[in-house]
């Protein structure tokens, strides 16, 4: 009876431990799943705002910051700007260009961030898209979606006013972009109610250009560089 009462006890700490690891390892793949959801976008976002182009549109300099909030008051805000990369950076977005191959743009993009929701599910997932400018003034609102990553339920960009020293949520100056973005995201996998979400948040410093960037005759000039004598 005594070698029963041990048996049972050993058997209980043992179901009991392994309850523990498997626990803690089936939260340790969770958030590792979030955490890689979350740096996937911010590695998208960052590398698109390293190639900003400020061009001249009709409204102004090609950098638009625009806050929303869904009905659970989260955040799901838009950015839109235009990016300078190699030609044709995408397969086949010359399916997405309107005109002729000869005039599909070369080597200048519209870049827009949102979220977007599934009622189905309730979740939320990132989506860039992305457009050939054949006429930088007046934009591309076309061009291909693809979804980034999923199980955010939160996207906020927030602007760096240098003269304001502020954080603002959006950005309305047409003659210049943000020196910063601040882009923060709350992950969440909505079938998973008894985790915590996970925030990732990230600064990312822009080419100091505004328009005084471009000349009258609208070639390239960077003020930043000395100019050869």
């Amino acid at each position: 009876m005594l070698a029963t009462v041990i048996g049972s006890l050993v058997v209980v700490v043992a179901l009991s431990a392994y309850r523990n690891v498997s626990h803690s390892r089936a939260e340790a793949d969770y958030y590792s799943r979030l955490m890689a959801h979350g740096r996937y976008a911010l590695d998208h976002i960052r590398n698109d705002l390293a190639n900003f182009y400020p061009d001249k549109t009709e409204s102004g300099i090609s950098f638009v910051g625009t806050p929303t909030t869904t009905a659970a008051d989260n955040h799901a805000d838009r950015l839109r700007f235009y990016i300078a990369a190699e030609p044709k950076i995408e397969k086949n977005l010359d399916l997405y260009t309107v005109g002729s191959p000869e005039d599909t743009a070369g080597d200048l993009y519209e870049i827009e961030y949102q979220l977007k929701f599934n009622e189905d599910d309730k979740t939320a997932a990132l989506y860039r898209r992305i457009g050939p400018l054949i006429n930088p003034q007046q934009g591309n609102p076309g061009g291909r979606s693809t979804q980034i990553a999923q199980n955010i339920k939160s996207l906020q960009f927030e602007y760096y006013e240098k003269s304001s020293d502020l954080w603002i949520s959006q950005w309305q100056n047409d003659q210049a972009a943000p020196e910063l973005v601040r882009v923060s995201m709350l992950l969440s996998d909505d079938s998973q109610n008894k985790y915590k979400p996970v925030m990732l948040s990230q600064e990312i410093a822009l080419q100091r250009r505004t328009c005084d960037w471009f000349d009258y005759e609208n070639q390239q000039i960077d003020p930043t560089e000395p100019t050869t004598p």
